[in-house]
């Protein structure tokens, strides 16, 4: 009987080292190339922008007047008046329906394409900031709810009109936009082994809609 050749412990385990490792690098590179071919998710877009609208405060006077009426009206015995002070919280941002992102071109460059900056929805009046109001009417007259009531409407209609002239504002909102929006796509290009450049459009203004 011919005698069996024993493989020495030591080169043994060498050969099962060497065995691991080109297994392990077959699947290490298996995975870099299934990582690099996978395409971009970008689905969660409209989220990201919803997240990056700016809350802004505001600290405004209302003012509110009513002349007096009917037999009245020539007289200030049914005159209103009221003055009073309050704080408002107006959201800006960027409408999440009109940001696209494109795929990456041939260089990593992925464009955004972005809306100006607005008023999101309606002002909000702080009515635990109002102050009391302070009144001067004409004789036996004095603030109904209405009256009250429409006050409070001016206030958030003042509110808006401050907010929508507020450029600096504006601006500070459209960078944050912009900030997270460029974050977003860079980490969903390192998810994928890509590093992604970002390039910006802007919306192109309805016209037919003014």
């Amino acid at each position: 009987m011919k005698p069996q050749k024993v493989i020495p412990m030591k080169m043994l385990n060498k050969f099962v080292c060497a065995g691991l490792c080109a297994c392990l690098g077959i699947v290490l590179l298996t995975g870099c190339s299934a990582q690099q071919n996978k395409e971009p998710d970008f689905s969660n877009v409209k989220e990201v922008a919803e997240l990056s609208s700016l809350e802004c405060y505001y600290h405004n006077v209302v003012r509110y007047h009513k002349d007096a009426e009917g037999l009245l009206s020539w007289t200030t015995i049914g005159e209103k008046n009221m003055w009073f002070e309050y704080d408002g919280i107006v959201r800006m941002g960027i409408n999440i329906d009109k940001v696209t992102i494109s795929k990456p071109d041939a260089n990593n460059a992925v464009t955004i394409t972005i809306p100006e900056v607005e008023v999101l929805g309606h002002p909000d009046v702080d009515t635990d900031s109002m102050t009391e109001p302070v009144e001067a009417n004409g004789w036996f007259t004095g603030m109904t709810a209405e009256d009250k009531k429409q006050a409070l409407k001016d206030a958030q209609n003042d509110l808006l009109t401050t907010a929508q002239n507020d450029t600096q504002s504006k601006a500070q909102a459209m960078q944050r936009a912009k900030d997270l929006l460029e974050q977003y796509v860079k980490n969903t290009g390192e998810a994928v082994g890509k590093s992604y450049t970002v390039k910006w459009e802007q919306v192109v203004a309805d016209s037919s809609a003014e």
